[in-house]
């Protein structure tokens, strides 16, 4: 997989949360935010879904 590299800026307060939850895995905070955009993406895509079979 290749990887790309970014810069996000981020409200304190949410950095900090990540921040919490990747030491809570056990994930470098990298890993945590790969880890939150695919589940985000996946429910996105769920609700596209969704909406789509109406």
């Amino acid at each position: 997989m290749e990887k790309r590299q970014t810069q996000i800026r981020l409200p304190s307060s949410l950095f900090e949360e990540i921040k919490r939850q990747a030491r809570e895995s056990n994930r470098s905070l990298n890993g945590q935010l790969v880890e939150l955009v695919q589940l985000g993406l996946k429910a996105g895509r769920k609700e596209e879904a969704k909406a789509g079979s109406h």
